[in-house]
């Protein structure tokens, strides 16, 4: 005898939200890099350590 088996439960389907994905902009990858140059230029003392400072809590690249 074969196993009893739930039949698919029809009219249900999952669907994407696609609208949220659409509204935000993903700036990730961007402001992990400006945040790496400012860094970068400070350790190689182009910018001093409080304008580095302000430019990251300026740009919103803190705690990332």
């Amino acid at each position: 005898m074969a196993p009893n088996k739930k039949p698919p439960e029809s009219g249900h389907s999952e669907q994407l939200d696609t609208t949220s994905a659409i509204d935000e902009v993903y700036h990730g990858p961007i402001k992990q890099r400006a945040k790496a140059l400012v860094v970068g230029a400070t350790l190689w003392n182009v910018f001093p350590y409080w304008m580095a400072t302000w430019l990251l809590q300026r740009g919103g690249l803190r705690h990332e």
